[in-house]
């Protein structure tokens, strides 16, 4: 025969069938994506920076940029950031209100600047500090560290964006110092090849200058010379003229004397000249009866003895001829001597004609004579003034050549030399100016790039290659991971404790039920064993994690006391729950240990969690009891306070719950004892 399933059985078996789904879904729906819900998680940021001034002249405030960033962000994997002084940072960090903190410190933007100041061993890495609280969760922790990091990471490539740009501007200024260096070395190149032609012009003009300065050197000795004889001649010709003038002034009456006599002598002459003449003609005419009579007497001698008589009268009579033709008869023709001695009166009377003339012209000549010495030694002084003169005045005209040859030369030689100065003298300007602006330029560039040590160098290697820092600082910190998930497993384990007891064991005691006591008595006798096992089993979870797994906890007793207090709450629950719903009790207990598994916020924040679940946070025991375990085993308070007032909340209301459930099942059983009495009767 089949056996009939009933709906209830139906219904508890679908129920048991839903425990993993319910489970798997909860759990995985609570902490389906943490890692980008942390917008809900609060954080403070506190902000000390108090600006500086980058070397570029940029005004920092590279503090208030982080915080404004923060706290306007709306990235969901980012905290919900509230900007705060220091003090509502610490005590919102202590109490749990703030997850995390994170201090801009004070120096924060003249750290960043000092990676571009030029003392190198004065640049700092700046800093930022973030802050989390062990004691309210482990994982924020590390999640702060990790968002510390990415701000860090975001600081760290705008600072050394910043310190890149510093060096860039120093690159673009030395760029631009060695670029005026470079013109004013082009300047100074150009100056120099001015001055080099203008100094090969002043070479050649000098050249000149001194090719010409020779020449007028040579030209002046023979200048001189000549200048010197053209003045001694000009000196002796003025002499010699003055004696000239001098003698010329008496020469007007021997000039007249000598003209008279000159007269006379002029008359007399040619007297004595047709005198002359005539004796020149007798003369010849006698000298030529002369040669005829000579010739015959030497004839006739020679042949006197050979000659008659007859021969030599005839002779003898020719010689008579002869001598008669040289003598003259006194006719008209006055041959011979006759001619002669005519000749010779006239010429006696010319000769005295002559010779008065000739006194007069001896007295003319004599009183010239007079003055011709002086006019004499005038007319040589003169012509010797005259001949020096014009020696000199040669001498000076070639001199005065020479020099005025050397002296264009040197004109030349001089306007070139001038040209030239003035070239090389533009040419330095430029060459000094260029050197001016080069040694400038150069220093500025020079300045513009810094100069380390070794130390220095490798001192500001590690400040840029990490120019933030992230200090981390868990206050309340565990040192390990197991400390954070304690206070989770420990509120599970009581749950599970308290759960498992009750599978065991009936709800209520029946004696207790059976007592003849008021309910609330039976149902306080009912909790009893319970309390009983809550008690041990807290005493050896503390013991064995404290003193077996060296869980070293801040507050050994009172995390005796919380897990005592813990685990007489979940026992009083489950008792409750399976005092009001027997089976079925059992089944929202287990419901309710993977809602507050959901809720509790073990590993992340609740904040992380989907909405529902951080509803069901504040409302649950186990929740409240994982942050008070936090706390005692870290360090702190967060969550103790509230922890106590739910769960003796938890436990009161449980136990009430058990007093009603125990009073009911007394009603049920008195019914019971009574309904069979009824079918007797």
């Amino acid at each position: 025969m089949t056996r009939r399933i009933r709906p209830f059985q139906v219904v508890v078996l679908a129920a048991i069938a839903l425990i993993p789904v319910i489970y798997a879904g909860a759990l995985v729906w609570s902490n389906e994506d943490p890692t980008h819900n942390l917008d809900g998680i609060a954080a403070a940021v506190v902000d000390l920076d108090a600006g500086a001034t980058a070397a570029n002249g940029e005004q920092l405030a590279l503090g208030d940029e982080v915080r404004d960033e923060l706290v306007t962000s709306t990235a969901s994997n980012n905290f919900d950031w509230s900007a705060v002084d220091a003090d509502a940072a610490r005590a919102g960090l202590e109490s749990g209100a703030y997850a995390a903190v994170l201090t801009i410190p004070e120096t924060f933007s003249a750290d960043v600047a000092s990676a571009g100041d030029d003392d190198a061993l004065a640049a700092t890495a700046a800093e930022l500090a973030v802050q989390t609280n062990d004691g309210s969760n482990l994982i924020v922790g590390s999640i702060a560290a990790t968002i510390g990091e990415r701000v860090t990471a975001s600081l760290a490539s705008q600072v050394s964006e910043e310190y890149l740009d510093n060096v860039y501007v120093g690159f673009t200024d030395v760029h631009s110092s060695l670029q005026e260096a470079a013109d004013g070395a082009s300047q100074l190149a150009d100056g120099a090849a001015d001055a080099h032609a203008g100094s090969a012009e002043l070479v050649t003009g000098l050249a000149q200058l001194r090719d010409g300065a020779a020449e007028l050197r040579d030209g002046l000795p023979e200048l001189a010379t000549g200048a010197s004889d053209a003045a001694d001649g000009a000196a002796s010709l003025s002499s010699g003229l003055e004696a000239l003038r001098q003698a010329t002034a008496a020469l007007p009456d021997s000039a007249t004397r000598l003209a008279d006599g000159a007269s006379s002598a002029a008359a007399g002459a040619q007297t004595l000249a047709a005198g002359a003449d005539s004796v020149a003609s007798g003369s010849a005419s006698a000298l030529a009866g002369a040669q005829r009579l000579d010739g015959g007497l030497q004839q006739l001698l020679a042949n006197w003895d050979a000659l008659p008589d007859a021969s030599r009268k005839a002779a003898l009579q020719q010689l008579e001829q002869g001598a008669a033709s040289l003598v003259g008869d006194g006719g008209a023709t006055t041959p011979g001597l006759t001619a002669l001695s005519a000749g010779a009166q006239r010429l006696d009377a010319g000769a005295a004609s002559l010779d008065g003339g000739l006194s007069s012209l001896a007295d003319g000549t004599a009183a010239l004579a007079a003055s011709a010495p002086t006019l004499t030694q005038g007319v040589a002084d003169a012509a010797d003034g005259g001949s020096a003169l014009a020696s000199g005045t040669a001498a000076l005209r070639d001199g005065v050549g020479t020099v005025q040859t050397g002296a264009d030369a040197l004109a030349d030689g001089t306007a070139d030399a001038a040209s030239g100065g003035t070239t090389l003298g533009d040419g330095l300007a430029q060459l000094d100016d260029g050197s001016s602006e080069l040694a400038t330029r150069l220093a500025d560039g020079v300045d513009e790039v810094p100069s380390y040590t070794d130390g220095e160098r490798r001192h500001l290697s590690t400040v840029a290659a990490t120019p933030v820092d992230l200090e981390a600082e868990r206050i309340n910190e565990v040192p390990a991971y197991g400390y954070g998930l304690a206070p989770y497993f420990m509120s599970l384990a009581l749950w599970v404790g308290a759960l498992a007891f009750y599978l065991m064991t009936p709800a209520l005691s029946a004696r207790a039920l059976a007592g003849r006591g008021p309910s609330i008595v039976a149902a306080l006798r009912s909790f009893v064993p319970g309390a009983a096992i809550a008690v041990a089993q807290s005493l050896l979870m503390v013991g064995v994690l404290v003193v077996g797994l060296g869980v070293h906890a801040v507050n050994v007793p009172g995390l005796f006391g919380m897990a005592l207090l813990t685990s007489l709450t979940f026992v009083a629950v489950n008792q409750a729950l399976n005092a009001l719903l027997g089976a079925p009790g059992r089944f929202v207990a287990l419901l309710m240990i993977v809602l507050q598994l959901s809720s509790a916020g073990g590993t992340y924040p609740v904040e992380t969690a989907p909405v529902a679940f951080q509803a069901l946070h504040g409302v649950l025991p186990l929740n409240h009891a994982v942050e008070a375990f936090r706390s005692l085993i870290a360090g702190g308070s967060i969550g103790i306070a509230e922890a106590v007032p739910v769960l003796l909340a938890w436990l009161l209301g449980a136990l009430a719950v058990t007093w009603l459930a125990s009073a009911r099942a007394r009603r049920a059983e008195r019914r019971a004892v009574a309904q069979p009495a009824v079918v007797a009767a």
